[in-house]
């Protein structure tokens, strides 16, 4: 997905599927919960490394809500309900406030930022095959809290990304991943529901 900040440059966040059984709910949040996160950690550049500006940005709900049409558009995606699009709010937050805290943003921070944003995403697929292939709804949904699990898929992308989360990313990652998970599997018991 191209991106487009205020001052006109251009980034593009980059993202094949896992290739298991990935539900459709899955792969279409995915798409928007991340290209989202991207195309706002780009607009972040423009306040250089000023961190108290970037949080106060990062904050603003109605900027994030904005985006977030935009690509639910793009990608024929809808919300279930407020609390489902509440929540990926909330993941955007985090995700965003976690990596900023990390390091100085740059263009050539920014390509790491995608990295990191890759390996959750791929995480969230994988465990979400994991959580629909439980048999009964309450292991699904324990599947979505299973730290260790969540964190075993995480550590097997990072070592083949070559790359180092910190332990308060390793933390939001596992709590995002979880949310995620829960949203999934939400999202389509309420479908099934409503048939």
């Amino acid at each position: 997905a191209k991106t487009h900040t205020k001052d006109k440059k251009k980034s593009e966040y980059n993202y094949e599927y896992f290739k298991d059984d990935v539900t459709e709910e899955a792969k279409k949040l995915g798409n928007v919960e991340f290209n989202v996160s991207f195309d706002l950690l780009y607009q972040l550049l423009l306040y250089g490394a000023d961190e108290a500006k970037m949080f106060l940005e990062i904050e603003k709900t109605e900027n994030i809500l904005t985006v977030l049409r935009g690509f639910e558009k793009k990608y024929g995606y809808k919300f279930v309900d407020d609390e489902s699009k509440n929540n990926c709010v909330s993941r955007i937050k985090k995700r965003l406030n976690s990596f900023v805290i990390e390091g100085v943003l740059t263009e050539e921070y920014l390509k790491q930022g995608e990295i990191f944003f890759w390996i959750e995403q791929r995480v969230g697929e994988e465990m979400s095959v994991k959580v629909y292939s439980a048999k009964q709804y309450p292991d699904k949904r324990k599947m979505c809290y299973n730290k260790n699990e969540i964190k075993k898929v995480k550590n097997d992308y990072e070592k083949e990304k070559c790359i180092k989360y910190s332990p308060e990313m390793i933390h939001n990652n596992i709590v995002t991943v979880g949310s995620f998970l829960v949203d999934i599997l939400r999202e389509s018991t309420f479908i099934r529901s409503k048939y």
